[in-house]
């Protein structure tokens, strides 16, 4: 009798083990149910932890910025990652030219105001001006859009060409060294007093449905 106590008492504590939800301290959830080649992104971060931390992703826009390097890119938006019936799929957006053969000036122009403005818009991310704040035990919700396609500076990106049923998930991380090389020093030890830190770990979010009809 004693032994069968003990083996009912073992079991059900690896029972309850298995069972039991664990989450990251920091971790992204989508909210829609399905996304489709025109959505608005519905997206929470969640601070599970007991610390406030703080990240450099930018909460208006998930594409890239022509006018910045992949280590900026990768340090304001998150990496799109896309599967097609279990297997990642190349998530690189690729561009399409314009429809017409004459001269683009409008795209020139264009180019042109983004390179004047990307002095300003990296020195805040270096001053820690342009930042989401994720304090302890709270959730921050963001709506942006998103589209399968979309124009930059008269050009189209696209993700996904082939139609089908695919999943999407998000992926983003600050990479330790480069966050160190391009933050200013003192805005970071000033946030530190506040005891907001950087969060390194990598954030993931959940996966749902994308078609592509």
């Amino acid at each position: 009798m004693r032994l069968v106590v003990i083996f009912l008492t073992v079991f059900l504590f690896f029972s309850c083990k298995k069972t039991k939800k664990t989450y990251d301290d920091v971790f992204m959830k989508i909210n829609n149910i399905v996304l489709y080649r025109d959505n608005i992104l519905e997206l929470e971060i969640i601070n599970n932890s007991n610390k406030n931390y703080f990240i450099c992703m930018d909460s208006m826009s998930i594409y890239e910025n022509n006018e910045f390097n992949p280590k900026i890119n990768k340090l304001l938006h998150p990496q799109i990652v896309f599967y097609f019936k279990g297997d990642s799929v190349n998530s690189e957006p690729k561009f399409s030219l314009p429809n017409y053969v004459s001269r683009d000036t409008a795209r020139f122009k264009c180019l042109m105001k983004k390179l004047k403005s990307a002095p300003m818009f990296v020195k805040k991310i270096k001053s820690l001006k342009k930042i989401l704040i994720l304090k302890s035990k709270d959730t921050i919700s963001i709506k942006m859009p998103f589209k399968n396609t979309y124009e930059i500076c008269n050009r189209d990106y696209t993700f996904l060409r082939e139609k089908g049923n695919y999943e999407i998930e998000l992926k983003y991380i600050m990479d330790t060294l480069f966050f160190n090389e391009i933050v200013d020093k003192t805005a970071l030890e000033n946030i530190k007093k506040q005891n907001i830190f950087p969060y390194y770990k990598e954030i993931k979010s959940n996966k749902i449905p994308m078609i592509i009809e």
